[in-house]
Parts: structure tokens; C-alpha cells; sequence
């Protein structure tokens, strides 16, 4: 999960029997890797609680980035019902690596270039780097090599967003191509 703000983007005021008022308003954006239950958790004007606040989501985007949930959630000053709010988890938590599991970034920038590689290659696999079902259509975005070494060198080289498989094996692991915005 990735995290922008909070961000106070306006104050409304209000006055009423000569007694001014302003209402803040704190908003966050943010990034999760898109499932059926990140989808479901973060729908529209779903609460939760979060950093010691409680925030509403107000516009949940499921379909601008392929694999990504981005969603905007303002401060919630009205809910005070224990019973309406859910804990948030991070649906992406850190995950201890398997000494034989791929080592690597997993979310990237265009045009970076990052380093794969197994805690105990075996020069009779092969690595393999595919494009998910949801950018299968583009074509010239990835350039990779196997160095001397038996680890993988991807660049994603273009300035869009995305993401993509290495295997080395049995072994898969899904690279996100964030945005730079």
C-alpha cells in the first residue's frame, strides 16, 4: 500500500447565529495492489480507520492502472459508531522472503531498470518474463537481459504504467510498473 497525503484541500466555513465555523478537510490518496477484496473493502463511501483518524472513500478507481486499486478518502468527522468502522490491513504486508524465492523489487518506475535474481541459481532453469492479461496488448515495453551472474536485468521503457511476470521455474512473481504520477 502506498500512501499520499493527508492533504487539507479545502475548509468550508460555516456561520449561523453570528458564530463562525470552519470544517477541515483532510484527504489521502492512495495505492493497493487490486484483488476482489481490496475492490470490495474500498468501495464508495466505505469507512474505515486509519493513522488514528477515520476516513470515508470517496472516489475508488479500479480501472485507470491495471492491477491497482487508487482510491481518495476524506476525513470522516461524522463517524463516531465503532460498529460502522473496519480496521484497515494492509492487504499488501511484507512478506518474509523464501530463501528460494525471487529477490527484487516488486513495484517499479518506467524506464528504472531492477535486478532479479535466486538465492541459489541453477544454471538449468531459464528465466522467463511475460506481460500480464491486462497490458498484453502493448508491445516494446520491457528489455531485459540474463547477466554473467544468472540475475535478471528488466527495464520497463516506456512512460506508462503496468506490470508484467518473471519466472525462474516454479517460481513467479507479478513486478507493478507505477505511475509517475
Amino acid at each position: 500500500m502506498a500512501i499520499r497525503g493527508p492533504v487539507e484541500t479545502k475548509i468550508n466555513t460555516i456561520q449561523k447565529a453570528g458564530i463562525v465555523a470552519d470544517v477541515p478537510n483532510l484527504t489521502i490518496n492512495a495505492y493497493v495492489t487490486k484483488t476482489d477484496k481490496t475492490v470490495k473493502f474500498f468501495d464508495r463511501y466505505q469507512r474505515f480507520s486509519f493513522a488514528g483518524r477515520y476516513w470515508r472513500v470517496t472516489a475508488p478507481d479500479s480501472i485507470s492502472t491495471p492491477g491497482i486499486l487508487e482510491f481518495t478518502a476524506e476525513e470522516d468527522y461524522d463517524c463516531n459508531h465503532e460498529d460502522l468502522i473496519v480496521e484497515i490491513v494492509d492487504p499488501n504486508p511484507p512478506v518474509e522472503e523464501d530463501e528460494n524465492d525471487i529477490i527484487g523489487e516488486t513495484f517499479i518506475y518506467p524506464l528504472n531498470t531492477a535486478i532479479y535474481t535466486v538465492k541459489y541459481p541453477d544454471n538449468n532453469i531459464i528465466w522467463d518474463v511475460k506481460l500480464t492479461n491486462e497490458n498484453k496488448d502493448i508491445d516494446d515495453v520491457l528489455e531485459y537481459e540474463i547477466l554473467n551472474d544468472g540475475s535478471l536485468k528488466i527495464t520497463w521503457t516506456a512512460m506508462i504504467s503496468g506490470s508484467f511476470e518473471i519466472h525462474y521455474g516454479n517460481l513467479t512473481r507479478t513486478i507493478i510498473v507505477q505511475s509517475l504520477f
